[in-house]
């Protein structure tokens, strides 16, 4: 499946979402939680409020910033748009301090992308949609 700009950022999204879901059930919040920091971000990049774009106009702008330097164009590949997450989330290690060295490890440790679910199953972009919608 190839994936435009848009898609590729909701993918993006959604790939720190899930990881961001990995906390523990027993998890005690603590001031430092490593999770309130990628929390925290996720709202800042949430898509689903302003189309296309973010929450946070300068995590949009970043995302295509991301894209230009690592000279995707669109189309591009799912495993492109997973390369550009972790570069997407080391920017921000880069740029402005966060403490987010685990995610790239939870990144790299996601299944093969020919294990996880068929992402073109899994949401559909449907004429006129900028929103994925879910598809069971």
């Amino acid at each position: 499946m190839k994936l435009n700009s848009w898609q590729a950022y909701i993918f993006m999204f959604e790939q720190l979402d899930k990881i961001s879901k990995t906390k523990p059930s027993n998890w005690i919040d603590k001031e430092d939680d490593k999770y309130d920091t990628l929390d925290h971000l996720l709202g800042n990049f949430d898509p689903y409020i302003f189309q296309p774009g973010s929450a946070d106009p300068a995590a949009w702008e970043d995302w295509q910033n991301v894209l230009q330097k690592m000279k995707i164009t669109e189309p591009m590949t799912v495993e492109q748009a997973l390369q550009a997450t972790e570069n997407f989330v080391k920017f921000h290690i880069d740029e402005f301090g966060f403490e987010l060295d685990w995610v790239i490890g939870e990144l790299k440790s996601l299944p093969s992308l020919a294990e996880q679910v068929n992402i073109e199953q899994q949401y559909t972009f449907e004429s006129g949609l900028q929103t994925p919608v879910l598809v069971h």
